[in-house]
């Protein structure tokens, strides 16, 4: 459908009404390129213009808009002054199956308001309005506090199967002020569209907390959160933890030592979000030791070309990397890299010669020092 390239009501003058409670004056105001309906401060601030009895959706803008600043938000006893007063909008604080309920808060006097309500396919995306199916309306008085707390407004015939947006206006009947639309309560309850972010343990974290505490950004109408981890970035073996109502989670037994990925995603009533990018951590214990050297004992001779080398097993070291050289200070060292358990036979034959050699203890996040450096000798029958 086509609508109008600008506003679809544009208001820069008082007094004027948009649409009505009798049949055929409300109308549809819907499609337009701005605002549904504006009202607009120009040289004055216009007021009492009562916007009523009105379908108002789709439009590219808000469906009401006080001023041309987005969504006028509410003030404390609605003492600001702008375009209709900058009228406070109702608050939907809960809704049932057959019901919502809303509050306003005015200027502090008891006088007569009209409260409309409204449904919608889909929520204007300031989350604020609009109003494609009237629903119904009420006037009620304000307490002597100026608010309406509370009013429930029954007869609800909503679809629990269908997203539904509920939405409110307030017009204030002494002058004929109308708000701009109220947020949005979803009917039966927001779908999740965005995407988790993570914050902690960072990508690539190096831990010795075999239990650490895991931690994301809370996601936007998300209820509960789904986390999931698991030892290889494809999730094939992964580990779905439901229903969490917190923003962090905490393994409640150790890991064993290991490289685990983890996501998260929101969930609500309706659906389950995207999953957030995954993060990795790697658990394990430091090696803080560094091994003893056994054998060759240091200065031996050996008459064999494949000498084999020991030396002490260190607590938390996962496997060994050995270095040797013909040179004391190791500048043109061979590194064998992931030795289990704790003696290497060479597998390449040795010249006769000196030779340097050294150990150090790794484990899955850090190396231990090297041990103290051996000399043995190559010496062959």
């Amino acid at each position: 459908p086509l609508g109008n390239s600008g506003h679809g009501v544009l208001l820069s003058s008082s007094d004027n009404i948009v649409g009505g409670l009798e049949a055929g004056q409300g109308n549809v105001i819907a499609y337009s390129g701005g605002d549904g309906v504006r009202v607009a401060q120009v040289n004055s601030d216009p007021s009492r213009n009562r916007i009523i009895g009105n379908w108002i959706f789709g439009n590219i803008g808000l469906g009401i808009n006080l001023s041309s600043d987005g969504v006028t938000l509410n003030d404390v006893n609605d003492i600001d002054t702008g375009a209709n007063n900058r009228q406070n909008y109702p608050v939907i604080t809960a809704v049932d199956e057959t019901s919502m309920t809303v509050s306003l808060s005015t200027d502090g006097l008891e006088e007569p308001y009209q409260l409309e309500f409204f449904a919608s396919s889909v929520c204007d995306p300031s989350r604020h309005g609009e109003g494609e199916i009237r629903l119904g309306e009420v006037e009620l008085m304000t307490n002597e506090f100026g608010d309406i707390t509370d009013y429930i407004f029954d007869g609800l015939a909503l679809d629990p199967g269908a997203v539904t947006y509920l939405t409110a206006t307030a017009t204030r009947l002494e002058n004929g002020d109308t708000s701009e639309f109220s947020e949005c309560w979803a009917y039966p309850d927001w779908p999740v569209f965005e995407q988790t972010e993570l914050i902690a343990p960072i990508h690539g974290a190096e831990l010795t907390d075999h239990q650490p505490v895991l931690s994301w950004e809370e996601t936007l109408d998300a209820d509960t959160y789904d986390l999931e981890y698991a030892t290889d970035i494809d999730f094939t073996d992964g580990i779905l933890v439901t229903e969490l109502t917190e923003v962090f989670y905490q393994f409640p037994t150790p890991l064993t030592e290991g490289t685990y990925f983890w996501r998260v995603r929101g969930v609500s009533t309706l659906n389950e979000g995207p999953w957030s990018d995954a993060f990795q951590f790697t658990v394990d214990d430091l090696v803080t030791e560094a091994p003893t050297l056994v054998s060759a004992a240091d200065e031996a001779v050996v008459n064999v070309d494949l000498p084999t080398l020991t030396w002490t097993s260190v607590a938390n070291a996962d496997t060994y990397d050995l270095e040797y050289a013909t040179s004391s200070n190791f500048s043109n060292a061979t590194i064998i890299r992931e030795i289990v358990p704790t003696d290497y036979e060479f597998e390449t034959p040795l010249a006769d010669g000196i030779y340097y050699w050294r150990v150090r203890g790794v484990s899955l996040i850090n190396e231990s020092d090297w041990s103290e450096g051996f000399q043995f000798t190559v010496a062959l029958p």
